[in-house]
């Protein structure tokens, strides 16, 4: 999320004001209809097109046009773009600690499911640096951020109980125990995997939480690619996909993500 990011969203912001208040003018349907298609075109450059039209292709939206009394359209118009003007605010604000939090240059690593199903009990000790050498914009020096979606865990749990065989059942209870021993406590916190050595940056694993009000895709690998794709709208770097799926590797590469393949078995 590139500052230039941020002044659009606070500029479309400023423009939505004057339909926030009750205005019963000629062409008022029109003017909103208008400002809604030009917010969605300067939204989409930052959000996913999820967000967009949760935030702006409202059944309220949907629902002006046919409203035949205009009193009853402007005050429709005030109150939906008065909500919107809360919720845009809210997103603003957690786009700018977002921003603060990845800001500093790193080498974002999003493991998928299939990472921790195939290292169980030593995920943390995937070799890092060398698994990234594959990507095209690998930078050996760089930090490395292991960055684990709550999505993720939350798969891993639901494999725990249901997944089809007992050893899938065991790989992933194990997995989360070890998530858990490297966050005692807090979850927010990082866990260093490996110390700077020489020309190599430090390897570190942190946790990902959902953002307030996050909507999750059905597919776990669709909700794992669109996170990725928004940590690149906010990171200062590059941003991969890691797993040992060909399927993921497709799926995240078909949509601009960069993806590697964990050939490295210990």
């Amino acid at each position: 999320m590139k500052e230039t990011h941020l002044t659009a969203l606070r500029e479309v912001y400023n423009k939505s004001e004057p339909f926030s208040v009750v205005q019963m003018t000629m062409g008022r349907v029109h003017e909103y209809v208008m400002w809604a298609s030009d917010a969605q075109r300067m939204l989409a450059n930052v959000l996913s097109t999820r967000t967009v039209q949760d935030l702006v292709v409202t059944p309220r939206y949907l629902q002006v046009g046919a409203v035949a009394v205009p009193a009853a359209a402007a005050q429709m118009i005030a109150d939906e773009v008065t909500e919107f003007r809360v919720r845009l605010a809210a997103i603003t604000e957690m786009l700018e600690a977002r921003l603060k939090r990845w800001s500093e240059p790193a080498t974002v690593v999003v493991p998928d499911t299939n990472i921790f199903m195939h290292h169980p009990n030593d995920w943390d000790y995937v070799p890092w640096h060398e698994v990234l050498a594959a990507h095209d914009g690998y930078e050996p020096e760089r930090p490395v951020r292991v960055v684990i979606l709550l999505a993720v865990i939350d798969e891993l749990d639901r494999l725990k109980r249901s997944a089809n065989t007992e050893e899938k059942r065991r790989r992933a209870r194990e997995s989360l125990r070890r998530i858990e021993q490297r966050f005692p406590g807090r979850l927010t916190k990082r866990s260093v995997l490996t110390e700077a050595e020489g020309e190599r940056g430090a390897v570190v694993a942190e946790i990902l939480e959902d953002e307030l009000g996050r909507q999750r895709l059905p597919s776990i690998d669709a909700e794992i690619v669109d996170q990725a794709r928004e940590l690149m709208a906010i990171a200062g770097s590059a941003v991969v996909v890691l797993t040992g799926d060909t399927g993921m590797l497709v799926r995240a590469r078909s949509v601009s993500v960069a993806a590697v393949k964990n050939d490295h078995e210990r």
